[in-house]
């Protein structure tokens, strides 16, 4: 009769399917390994769990953390427009400022000058006048000698 041993035997787990082996069942690794493994799995679960809330979270950080860098580059734009058309209109304002100084400094330029010739043309102006009664003295004579 055969021992228990020499029967279980044959169900001890032999190398790969193929060329004929002692007697017993092809080794299934891939099971031995899944159930060598399913106690480490089984514990590892809840950390698995606990890293999708965190990546979950972490998603959920950055997509906030994204609307509001949009929202802040859409109001530091705005504000950018603001002091821009502020900007714009004290340019204008300081440029129309400088432009009208520059126009009075043309006129009180362009004043002085016309009393400058003024003042030549009233130092000048009786010598011409003296000088054109002389010539209108000699035409008159001539026409009267001539009448």
């Amino acid at each position: 009769m055969a021992r228990l041993r020499d029967v279980l035997d044959r169900f001890r787990p032999t190398g790969t399917p193929g060329a004929p082996a002692v007697g017993g069942v092809p080794a299934d690794r891939a099971a031995d390994q899944a159930a060598e493994l399913a106690g480490v799995f089984e514990i590892l679960r809840d950390d698995e769990v606990r890293a999708c809330e965190i990546r979950d979270q972490a998603a959920h950080t950055a997509e906030q953390r994204r609307a509001d860098g949009v929202a802040r580059a859409a109001a530091i734009v705005e504000q950018a427009r603001r002091d821009g058309v502020a900007l714009r209109a004290r340019i204008v304002t300081e440029a129309r400022a400088q432009a009208a100084s520059e126009q009075e400094q043309a006129q009180e330029e362009a004043a002085r000058e016309a009393a400058e010739l003024r003042q030549r043309a009233e130092a000048v102006m009786p010598e011409y006048v003296a000088r054109v009664r002389a010539e209108l003295d000699v035409i008159l004579r001539e026409l009267g000698e001539s009448a």
